[in-house]
């Protein structure tokens, strides 16, 4: 939960994780911190009631300034950060700017900011630093998708492989082993669009779906489903059509995906793909995925034999 928790600067725990992103990481320059910016609002990102990140920032006449953003060392390299920019845009809907130094310049990129070197003169010397804005970007192009309107709506999955992942279930005594191999299809995988990926599926709990239209046509959407009884949250869809792939619509549409995991508090966000689907499964990596379980007889009985096994990936929250 993104919150304003400027009651709580005077905690240990807060002035520990803003002195994080500070040159001067004693009292005196964490209280000058504070007071560095005129009409700075501190927000935290609150788990259990704890901070695990902060994020101070100006909004101005046409803009929202981040002057101060940090998370604490426990929760690092799990998306909070990014968690913290999509809710400002949430909030705010308008520009975001920062500026950074080489050492951060590439958390912004990877948020989706553009950036552009700027030199500033100290004394005899020039320091680089970055100026980072956030506009027009993905996030400002993502819009709820209302379950009156899509409901139904096919989503034309349409794939190539040239590998796949050879799983292979082996039995010794006792035991069992269990490998994924990757190998090369003898000729190419080709997956044809289905019937049967649809939005809002009714045997899906609590589904909220996010996607991009252009001149009004879907192109792009993410679906996300609650499974109460264990606390989790499964992506049931992620489509991005041929012509608007590679450009971080993927990525963006993941983000909103494990934003409202986070703000709901799911211990884990999980979801389905193929043995045979190696591009979908280098993304998921890519993001941070891991292989939690796999089903050999999902789809047919020779699922194994057809080198289409359903794999089950998550993040651990």
């Amino acid at each position: 939960m993104f919150i304003e928790i400027a009651d709580q600067l005077n905690e240990t725990l807060v002035r520990q994780i803003l002195s994080a992103c500070l040159f001067d990481k004693t009292p005196e320059g964490i209280d000058n911190a504070i007071r560095k910016y005129p009409g700075e609002l501190f927000y935290g990102w609150i788990v259990n009631g704890e901070a695990m990140g902060i994020c101070g920032f100006r909004v101005l006449n046409n803009k929202v300034e981040i002057c101060h953003i940090a998370v604490s060392e426990n929760s690092r390299r799990k998306g909070i950060g990014k968690a913290m920019i999509i809710a400002l845009w949430d909030k705010y809907n308008i520009p975001i700017e920062a500026e950074t130094d080489d050492d951060a310049v590439g958390f912004y990129k990877k948020c989706g900011f553009e950036t552009t070197a700027i030199y500033k003169e100290e004394g005899s010397t020039k320091r680089r630093r970055w100026m980072c804005i956030l506009h027009n970007g993905l996030l400002s192009q993502i819009v709820s998708l209302e379950r009156e309107k899509w409901q139904g709506y096919v989503l034309p999955f349409h794939y190539v492989s040239n590998n796949y992942f050879d799983v292979e279930i082996k039995r010794s005594n006792d035991d069992f082993y269990v490998s994924f191999i990757k190998k090369h299809f003898d000729s190419p995988f080709v997956h044809e669009p289905s019937e049967t990926d649809r939005l809002f599926q009714p045997w899906w709990d609590d589904v909220k779906a996010w996607g991009i239209i252009k001149n009004g046509r879907l192109v792009a959407a993410v679906e996300t489903s609650v499974e109460d009884w264990n606390n989790r949250l499964r992506v049931t869809e992620l489509w991005v059509d041929e012509a608007y792939r590679r450009r971080g619509v993927g990525t963006a549409l993941m983000d909103i995906a494990v934003y409202r995991a986070r703000e709901e508090k799911r211990r884990v966000v999980i979801l389905e793909t193929q043995s045979c689907n190696e591009n979908a499964i280098a993304f998921y990596l890519a993001y941070g995925f891991t292989l939690i379980g796999f089903n050999a007889c999902e789809y047919q009985n020779n699922d194994l034999e057809r080198k289409e096994v359903r794999l089950e990936m998550g993040i651990l929250l």
